[in-house]
């Protein structure tokens, strides 16, 4: 059996949620379980929890919940569930708050209780795979790249074109530090003016390009600076910065302390 957890060391339930539009409390996963795991909280949350099946089988409230379904306990809602042993299993859980949950669940058509699985099923399970990939380099507060990847596998639960997918090539581009390519001949991609392209691109994951580029980057150097030796001029050059003392300003103002500090 593997197991994952993501969660902050604060008192997680209330503290944000009228603070942030979207925040992750807790965040994990169980792979190949050896036996049944049942949960039964009496005394309910403050804050949303979503059990999501990869594969395998859950039964909560009164489904048998298969792969690709997932299950939205609300806040103050008593939780009984169990996670089913079944060969290859994987199930990931995500506990969540923010003042602006209620109006992204309703736009992305979650609902409470069970959700059956849809076509973007597979999109799901990578998105939940880069989310845990990206908690796992957070110490005790998950990035605005974290809560942009979970703004993003909401959107997958919404019927017809979602916009998450018809951004995947501009994601790329964006995450692509040595290509460095300008939101304009983004936008040229998609046929369309900047200016409607940052609107279009800000409604389906909650920030501009230019904030999504900016987070990636502020996470990859944080990153290398914990895990490798690399100079902070290499590091810069690897973050899509020619020049350091420009790298270390924009480090500083984003994170809080300069490289070499934060690197210490």
């Amino acid at each position: 059996m593997q197991s994952y957890f993501f969660k902050r060391d604060a008192n997680y339930d209330q503290a944000y949620g009228n603070k942030d539009w979207l925040y992750i409390n807790n965040f994990g996963f169980h792979r190949n379980i050896s036996k049944d795991i049942s949960i039964s909280r009496e005394v309910p949350r403050a804050d949303y929890h979503l059990l999501y099946v990869a594969n395998g089988e859950v039964l909560a409230g009164a489904k048998t919940l298969k792969s690709g379904d997932s299950y939205l306990f609300v806040p103050n809602e008593p939780q009984v569930y169990t996670y089913k042993q079944t060969d290859n299993s994987l199930y990931y859980w995500i506990h969540f708050t923010g003042n602006q949950v209620p109006n992204l669940l309703s736009q992305n058509r979650v609902s409470k209780g069970f959700n059956p699985k849809s076509d973007r099923t597979s999109e799901k399970n990578e998105m939940l795979a880069m989310l845990l990939a990206e908690l796992g380099k957070c110490a005790g507060e998950p990035s605005s790249y974290a809560v942009a990847l979970l703004f993003s596998f909401f959107a997958l639960f919404e019927e017809g074109q979602s916009r998450a997918h018809l951004y995947r090539d501009a994601i790329c581009a964006l995450e692509n530090m040595a290509e460095n390519a300008s939101i304009a001949s983004i936008a040229k991609r998609y046929n369309v003016c900047p200016a409607h392209f940052i609107r279009s691109f800000k409604s389906a994951y909650g920030m501009t390009p230019n904030e999504y580029r900016q987070n990636h980057r502020r996470s990859h150097a944080m990153n290398l600076l914990k895990m490798t030796n690399l100079s902070i001029q290499d590091v810069a050059q690897q973050c899509g910065f020619e020049d350091a003392f420009y790298f270390s300003r924009f480090f500083k103002k984003a994170v809080g302390v300069s490289p070499s500090a934060y690197r210490k």
